[in-house]
């Protein structure tokens, strides 16, 4: 069975508003085959693969991962993308991403 996405923080279509104290950003996915063979890539377009994220047990068929991203103004209008997947060719992977809004000075 392909992995799912149990809950995501931004939810979908919700921007990601990183304010003067950051945020973090994660996605938990189930997958009933293999939980521990998910694996969790975080990208920001434009500049590739962000480094950072934690992956996190989260029972016994779910992982957790997570970013924490600082107020920088080059996220400010870039999208985050994490993309789970189980390793199987036969499987699509979870892919969730957000626009990044940057508001460190609280006027957005």
């Amino acid at each position: 069975m392909p992995p799912s996405l149990v809950r995501a923080s931004p939810q979908r279509d919700s921007p990601v508003v990183i304010d003067e104290d950051g945020t973090v950003v994660y996605i938990i996915v189930s997958d009933p085959d293999d939980a521990e063979a998910l694996t969790f890539v975080w990208a920001l377009d434009g500049e590739g693969l962000l480094p950072g994220a934690q992956t996190i047990p989260d029972g016994p068929m779910r992982r957790a991962s997570q970013i924490r991203l600082t107020p920088e103004t080059r996220y400010d209008g870039a999208t985050l993308t994490v993309r789970a997947a189980d390793g199987s060719d036969q499987n699509p992977a979870v892919e969730v991403s957000w626009e990044i809004v940057v508001d460190a000075g609280g006027t957005r």
